[in-house]
């Protein structure tokens, strides 16, 4: 469900008469110390991406974020 209320509200930004607007998709999100999702798999995920969240940031300086 966020994604469509995502999507609608990128689409209805980009419509209005702005100089310019930009959309912010990152490829990862590191979670904060201490955060945990209720997504199974995403907890999979997150733990074998943690370990490589320093190289992904090295090789990907645009593509990831911390969360914070």
């Amino acid at each position: 469900m966020w994604a469509r209320i995502k999507d609608k509200t990128e689409n209805k930004l980009l419509s209005m008469p702005f100089k310019s607007a930009y959309r912010f998709k990152p490829g990862y999100i590191q979670p904060m110390k201490g955060v945990k999702t209720r997504a199974f798999i995403y907890q999979i995920a997150y733990k074998i991406l943690s370990p490589l969240y320093p190289i992904l940031k090295r090789v990907f300086p645009n593509g990831v974020t911390s969360g914070l």
